[in-house]
């Protein structure tokens, strides 16, 4: 798949079952590199769900809400991702994908 310039294959198992997702979307290898793998996992989560809330981030990759925060916030700064809220107190403020 990497050849073909698309994501690696994610495996999830669990005690019953494994989970294989392939993406067809291309991949920016240069982008992989610069970001953090918890900062591609963050990305990879907004990617599939369209938009997420902080807690949505933490619960999709298992991360910390410290953790969770400091990856969304370095996808921001990357121009990446935006975060759409009233107030930073906002229950229904969600992060997404920034087109250009």
């Amino acid at each position: 798949m990497s050849l073909a310039g698309l994501s690696d294959p994610e495996y999830t198992q669990t005690a019953g079952s494994v989970r294989l997702l392939l993406s067809y979307r291309p991949v920016d290898r240069e982008l992989e590199q610069r970001l953090r793998p918890g900062a591609r996992d963050v990305l990879r989560a907004i990617n599939e769900a369209g938009r997420l809330s902080t807690g949505d981030a933490m619960r999709a990759t298992r991360q910390s809400r410290p953790s969770a925060l400091r990856h969304l916030r370095a996808l921001e700064a990357e121009g990446l991702i935006e975060w759409v809220g009233q107030s930073a107190k906002d229950p229904r403020a969600y992060w997404k994908r920034r087109f250009e």
